[in-house]
């Protein structure tokens, strides 16, 4: 209700998702080598 005052209009909860810790995280996939070889060639 505070929240609906602050923005100056009605406020409704359409739908809710139940998450597991991590779950929908994407990780990126990281190539330690190339980043290592990257890092060598900055130095």
């Amino acid at each position: 209700a505070e929240f609906a005052k602050e923005l100056g209009t009605d406020v409704a909860v359409s739908g809710f998702a139940v998450l597991k810790l991590g779950e929908g995280v994407e990780k990126e996939e990281e190539d330690f080598a190339a980043e290592v070889a990257a890092a060598a060639g900055k130095a």
